[in-house]
């Protein structure tokens, strides 16, 4: 499920359908070092889908300290600037 947590792609998902992933969405992770809210809020992400088997996704981890902090809340995957710049298709069918 891409950017869980917004829009229509709730918790409510997770009952619904059987998924593999949930990808949270980059407005709760860009925040996660700013106030105490928006890390809860991921910490039950992660605890629900840790819960039903699912792996987690965190999306615009863009320095090194927030990948840091993702990977401490048990988030199993990062995608970002911090582990790389979007990348032209060729690179990666080279």
């Amino acid at each position: 499920i891409d950017d869980f947590g917004t829009g229509v792609a709730t918790f409510d998902y997770l009952k619904r359908f059987e998924v593999d992933f949930i990808k949270i969405d980059g407005t709760f992770i860009r925040a996660l070092q700013d106030g105490a809210l928006d890390q809860v809020i991921v910490e039950s992400m992660v605890n629900v889908a840790k819960c039903l088997g699912v792996r987690t996704v965190a999306e615009f981890v863009s320095t090194a300290s927030l990948y840091e902090t993702v990977t401490a809340l048990g988030i199993n995957e990062s995608q970002g600037y911090a582990l790389s710049p979007p990348q032209p298709i060729d690179h990666w069918i080279r």
